[in-house]
């Protein structure tokens, strides 16, 4: 325990070279040789995801630390930037460890920041656009011609700007058509697909939905379906097809921007060559 015969840089190469291991995601409260972290983890973020949450990151934390495992934590700001140089995406908590990892471990990394939101619920539309521009994201509007395709078969109340607000009574032949069109868009590099649990619809038919188009899709793609129990079964379907799914737009929001920043890590890493 304790680091006391094994580092985080030996077990970064350990699972850097393990075919069973998808995604790394890491507890850290302090690295002992940083040169050498730093230096596998540049090696190891080129074959696959490290996700990684910093303990210690203020006064009392790094006292808990020392306490804890005799740990000096180090300066928070001098770790953010060592884990951009290496390619580690940092993490706030562990429950966004986790919803970064399972979305790394289960969607291609995106090529650009261009996000694209559909959704039935405006309100949940609204809160994810906030929380894409407030992490560094792009919310486009779309196009005239993109526009002009949505509104063909969406009603007259929906917005085909972005968020793309499909209306609250929207079923699986809106969103398959919605989704279809703008996972083809060349203007957007990854969808966040949000439904709203209402009476006027089964949870389970967009999700339905949303497996049909991504067995061709290219473009990262992670779910938001929001109502608690009642939308359990239709979780269970996006699961079964690797989609993640997370309970609120801030949570999804936040699992994209890992695909995006793997995304550019890949490009950094590939200019480099």
């Amino acid at each position: 325990g304790n680091k006391c015969d094994v580092g985080d840089e030996e077990l970064l190469e350990f699972l850097g070279e393990d075919r069973e291991t998808k995604v790394i995601a890491m507890y850290i409260e302090a690295v002992k040789d940083g040169r050498k972290f730093m230096q596998i983890a540049k090696k190891v973020s080129r074959k696959k995801p490290i996700v990684a949450v910093k303990a210690g990151r203020t006064e009392a934390g790094q006292r808990a630390a020392s306490s804890h495992t005799g740990a000096l934590a180090g300066s928070f700001e001098i770790y953010l930037a060592a884990f951009k140089q290496c390619g580690v995406i940092h993490a706030n908590d562990t429950e966004e460890l986790f919803d970064k990892a399972v979305a790394l471990a289960q969607q291609p990394p995106a090529h650009g920041k261009r996000i694209a939101i559909v959704t039935n619920g405006g309100g949940a539309g609204i809160l994810a656009a906030d929380a894409c521009e407030e992490l560094g994201l792009e919310v486009p509007e779309l196009s005239s011609k993109i526009k002009e395709k949505l509104m063909k078969f969406l009603p007259e109340i929906a917005s085909p700007k972005n968020p793309i607000d499909i209306a609250g009574d929207a079923g699986y032949e809106r969103y398959k058509k919605t989704i279809e069109t703008v996972l083809k868009c060349k203007e957007i590099d990854a969808l966040i697909v949000i439904f709203v649990h209402t009476a006027l619809t089964e949870p389970i038919e967009p999700a339905r939905a949303l497996t049909k188009c991504l067995k061709k899709a290219k473009k990262p793609v992670v779910g938001c379906w929001i109502g608690g129990y009642q939308v359990e079964e239709a979780i269970r379907i996006l699961k079964e097809e690797n989609i993640p799914n997370f309970p609120t737009p801030k949570r999804a929001v936040k699992a994209i921007s890992a695909l995006v920043e793997y995304g550019r890590i890949l490009h950094e890493n590939s200019d480099r060559i």
